[in-house]
């Protein structure tokens, strides 16, 4: 059966199997709606660990063409390489942190259970020690920010 993975717009996370139009409905009171974040087969027997440690780990920097787009989008070529890196590594902690707690409210909610929460603690800090591994290792020097320019004047435009 389908199941969704639903940020409230109250605060918090939570899995449904009520349809996804219905959860994601503007609340005319309120003013807001219920965000369906990825849907999953709930009679499979490794879920909702696999799609939680995808959908959680998806904008993880670990291969260079990641590592260029965040360079970009952190302004590298106006900033400087260091500065820029300095700020994507300031932000994948506070990323860190927050999905930590992600997963902290939904075994607190019994949404998951703590065989499910150490599983995926496990395999989320095996994979930000990759990501900030890959980042203080990555030869810099392959990068020319020259190419920047153009993108950046294309998009002043």
């Amino acid at each position: 059966m389908e199941e969704h993975f639903v940020e409230s717009y109250l605060g918090g996370y939570y899995f449904s199997h009520m349809d996804e139009e219905t959860i994601e409905e503007y609340c005319e009171e309120c003013g807001a709606n219920d965000t369906v974040l990825f849907t999953f087969d709930d009679e499979d027997k490794s879920e909702p660990y696999s799609s939680l440690v995808y959908y959680f780990m998806k904008d993880m920097v670990l291969n260079r063409q990641k590592l260029e787009e965040k360079l970009y989008e952190y302004d590298a070529y106006d900033k400087g390489l260091k500065q820029a890196i300095q700020e994507i590594k300031e932000d994948i902690v506070f990323n860190i942190d927050e999905t930590k707690d992600i997963f902290k409210f939904l075994l607190e909610n019994n949404d998951i259970d703590q065989k499910t929460y150490k599983r995926l603690i496990k395999k989320f800090n095996k994979l930000v020690g990759k990501q900030f591994s890959f980042i203080d290792t990555f030869d810099y020097s392959q990068i020319e920010l020259k190419k920047y320019d153009n993108k950046i004047k294309k998009r002043k435009k």
